[in-house]
Parts: C-alpha cells; sequence; structure tokens
C-alpha cells in the first residue's frame, strides 16, 4: 500500500530528516466536535491504494491490519473511500519543512 494525494489534501508528513526507509504521508484534516462536547479533535485523514497483488490478495480474503506503534492508542478507523482520485501534485509543503499545520478551519 502506498499513500496518496488526493483532491482534499492539504499537507505532507514529510519522512522525518535522515529516515531512508519513510516515504511522507499526504494528508487532510478536519475537526471532529462531537467525540468530546465542547472540544475540536482534530482528525488527520490519509489515502492509500493497494498494489495489483494487495487487491488480488484481499479479493482472495487476505486481511487489512492497523499497526498502531506507542501506547495509549488514540481512536482510530478505516474505511472504504470510492469517490477518492489520485492527483500528482507536488505543490503541497512537507510539514517537516514547514513545521506543523495548526490552521484552525474557517
Amino acid at each position: 500500500m502506498q499513500p496518496i494525494r488526493t483532491k482534499a489534501t492539504t499537507g505532507n508528513y514529510g519522512a522525518p530528516p535522515g529516515s531512508s526507509d519513510v516515504s511522507g504521508l499526504p494528508y487532510y484534516r478536519t475537526y471532529n466536535e462531537t467525540m468530546y462536547p465542547g472540544a475540536k479533535v482534530p482528525v488527520i485523514h490519509s489515502t492509500w491504494d493497494l498494489t495489483e497483488n494487495e487487491r488480488k490478495a484481499i479479493a482472495n480474503g487476505a486481511k487489512i491490519e492497523l499497526a498502531i506503534y506507542g501506547e495509549p492508542i488514540p481512536p482510530v478507523s478505516l474505511i472504504v473511500d470510492p469517490t477518492a482520485e489520485e492527483v500528482a501534485d507536488d505543490s503541497v509543503p512537507d510539514a517537516f519543512s514547514r513545521g506543523f499545520d495548526k490552521k484552525e478551519p474557517a
């Protein structure tokens, strides 16, 4: 699986400096106000594309595993988004090169 940029992508968590085995993570941010009443909880969304072999494996019954590094475990979700389309937009700056995006929604 590879993370992809979509029309919704607003940022990219680039690989930490010196990392050669980690790729960037294109993302967009929304805010959830129902999880904790009175608080805007940032939600980071990333979209992933499967290789042809992964698609075949899933079609043949393979499962998808979510690995979470560290504890406590944050709330997470996995969804199927039939509307996401990959775009070739390299103009989105890396979060590591500009500081993390703390922008509030309008």
